[in-house]
């Protein structure tokens, strides 16, 4: 597991074109949040505004990252009336480095670019997720880790809605 290693310097473009680098953010807590326009995770964003609204005076930090290939104009509309930056992971190589099959997903790096936390099915509405957050943020807790509903056996998840996520995900990094 990943959790207390450094993080990887990852580069992405944001919605004008700009490079966005992880390192970027360094000195900062972040929270990098992966999601996409074509699955309804990305109805997540304004709740994540109004989390990242609540806690921004505190060192922290959101990076929107959209594993849309099709690029920012895809992204746009959801995206570019957010206060957090927003960027495009077109060759999914966050999702790739973690192992993530479906979105969305969190995942906390603190100020000193150690992971705290990996969460595959992250969501905003999950008062778990947000107590666990807000638990880095405020360095009450050297790291948190959370079960994964998707791949637990002993939780009855829909198995379609399972597999509808992992194939738009395989169809994302596909077309």
């Amino acid at each position: 597991m990943m959790i207390l290693t450094k993080m990887k310097n990852f580069s992405f473009r944001d919605l004008r074109g700009k490079t966005v680098s992880i390192n970027d953010f360094k000195g900062k807590n972040i929270l990098i949040f992966m999601w996409a326009s074509w699955w309804r995770c990305r109805d997540q964003l304004p709740g994540w505004q109004d989390f990242y609204n609540k806690y921004k005076h505190l060192n922290f930090e959101i990076l929107s990252v959209s594993v849309d290939i099709q690029g920012a104009e895809v992204v746009k509309p959801y995206a570019t009336d957010k206060a957090f930056t927003s960027v495009i992971d077109a060759d999914n190589s966050l999702a790739n480095y973690f192992g993530f099959k479906i979105v969305p997903n969190g995942i906390f790096v603190d100020k000193n670019s150690t992971i705290r936390l990996i969460k595959q099915g992250f969501h905003v509405s999950n008062p778990t997720h947000l107590d666990a957050v807000e638990k880095l943020i405020h360095g009450t807790v050297e790291k948190v880790i959370l079960d994964d509903e998707y791949y637990n056996p002993s939780n009855k998840v829909n198995n379609i809605e399972k597999q509808l996520s992992e194939t738009k995900f395989k169809l994302g990094m596909e077309y």
